[in-house]
């Protein structure tokens, strides 16, 4: 059913004050449906009814921006700490939790976080190390 059936449907259910539930029966719409079309349609119009993908009002577990600009500013006035200890220490102290991979990705996305030295790049540096000793 298009949205134009839908606000067609909905005219014509106003129609009928007192059998609203047997004619919805009859065309095999559940009240839940018809109530939650209407009030789409009063909110919005036609636009309001038009089906479209549900779009979450927030991912539950996604960082708010001051979030994540807090655990930089931890995170720079404790730069001995792990992201590890630096979501303890945020998730004891501060008004959200936190975990410690996303400590970890919000301080890398910062650049807070040396890439780690690995295959041939971790050669040279023992090699150049040996050299100076």
């Amino acid at each position: 059913m298009n949205e134009y059936q839908r606000e067609e449907l909905i005219r014509d259910v106003e129609k009928v004050p007192r059998r609203r539930s047997k004619l919805l029966n009859e065309l095999k719409i559940s009240r839940t449906t018809y109530y939650r079309w209407r009030r789409a349609y009063d909110e919005s119009g036609v636009e309001g009814v038009i089906r479209g993908k549900p779009v979450a009002k927030r991912i539950w577990n996604k960082l708010l921006a001051g979030e994540e600009e807090r655990i930089v500013e931890i995170a720079k006035l404790h730069p001995e700490l792990s992201p590890r200890l630096l979501a303890i220490k945020i998730t004891d102290q501060e008004d959200f939790s936190v975990s410690e991979a996303a400590v970890y990705r919000v301080l890398k996305d910062h650049n807070l976080i040396a890439p780690a030295v690995t295959g041939d790049a971790c050669c040279q540096v023992m090699e150049a190390q040996d050299q100076k000793a």
